[in-house]
């Protein structure tokens, strides 16, 4: 796919994006502690900066948008999400504040939100439906790693299902084993998956060469550039199989359908699985380096890292939204593989 349009946004190590309209997407500038919004046309507005007041944020801010035109940012610091009403000319207002503890949320805003929270008490990462108004769970169940069985070579961690996306219908959809595996519940309370299923386009891939870049310049951050990684290290990380899906790339459109980020290629072009319950219907392209992706109604919108080029300061890639129109887009008969409790699995249009 080709874009139809093109916008600019501030380079940050925040990795989300959120298309609260068709003409507006936001993102979060971690530097200045300020969203950022811009529309197809490149016309930019921000709003938020640091401090603990009405409007303010203290960061690790994630966005998702709401009805209406609304975009809720979720402030992991102060554990409170603040909605705004936004516009494509500006400027944006502020609508309500409400205290959410700890909340990564995965779907659009309405009277509940759901997402990922991590119980203290219980040392893990739950699954939750909250209600906006007043923080309080109507909805919360742990879901077991032992629900999906990891290929070998990948480490525990990844096995863990802590990031579920509701479905229609009342089921629940992960993403686990480093991108490897979907899990699908039919409904969030069934005891067992109702399909685990192998992601068709899987292959085994290694860091790149601005990986290692980053990974360098990472280790230089942290050491106030005292420390450079030995040859060990790199030798290391670049043996060091990178994950197969992207954690900042995982949505359900108003169709049911699955959206999934791989980090196939991950230079001129990036990757997006589609699947549409336990069936894989295809793969969507689009160009650059992915950062994040969203999507709403005929809207794709994708943040990117542009091709480095050389009046770029310090080597560091330029950032920007790239915009798509999605309404003619259709998938050819695609066939997954299941693994487990379902055998009838065999495909289905998209």
């Amino acid at each position: 796919m080709e874009p139809f349009a093109e916008s600019r946004a501030p380079y940050s190590q925040s990795r989300g994006i959120a298309l609260v309209t068709d003409s507006v997407a936001c993102v979060v500038d971690g530097y200045n502690v300020e969203v950022y919004c811009a529309s197809p046309q490149d016309q930019i507005w921000t709003f938020g900066r640091r401090g603990e007041g009405p409007g303010e944020f203290q960061g690790g801010l994630l966005l998702q948008r709401g009805p209406g035109g609304t975009l809720a940012a979720f402030d992991l610091r102060l554990e409170r999400v603040t909605v705004f009403q936004t516009s494509s000319t500006g400027p944006t207002t502020l609508v309500s504040s409400s205290s959410i503890p700890g909340l990564i949320p995965v779907t659009p805003l309405s009277s509940t939100v759901a997402g990922a929270y991590y119980n203290r008490e219980a040392g893990r990462r739950h699954q939750v439906e909250v209600e906006v108004a007043t923080g309080r769970f109507v909805w919360e169940r742990f879901f077991s790693p032992d629900l999906a069985q990891c290929r070998e070579g990948v480490t525990p961690d990844a096995t863990t299902l802590g990031r579920g996306h509701p479905i229609p219908g009342e089921g629940l959809i992960f993403v686990t084993c480093q991108g490897q595996r979907i899990v699908w519940f039919a409904n969030r309370d069934d005891k067992l998956a109702s399909a685990v299923i192998d992601s068709p386009t899987y292959t085994e891939n290694y860091p790149n060469e601005r990986e290692v870049a980053a990974y360098i310049q990472g280790i230089r951050a942290m050491t106030g550039g005292t420390v450079e990684p030995s040859r060990a290290d790199l030798a290391e990380f670049r043996s060091r199989a990178v994950p197969w899906s992207r954690m900042s790339g995982h949505t359900v459109d108003d169709q049911g359908r699955f959206w999934v980020a791989t980090t196939r290629d991950r230079e001129a072009f990036s990757y997006i699985d589609v699947y549409r319950a336990q069936a894989y219907t295809g793969t969507v392209r689009v160009r650059h380096s992915m950062v994040a992706f969203d999507r709403l109604g005929s809207r794709l919108v994708v943040l990117v890292d542009r091709p480095v080029e050389d009046d770029d300061p310090g080597g560091v890639p330029r950032r920007g939204i790239d915009w798509y129109d999605v309404s003619g887009l259709d998938f050819v008969r695609a066939e997954a593989k299941p693994t487990q409790n379902d055998s009838r699995n065999t495909g289905q249009s998209g």
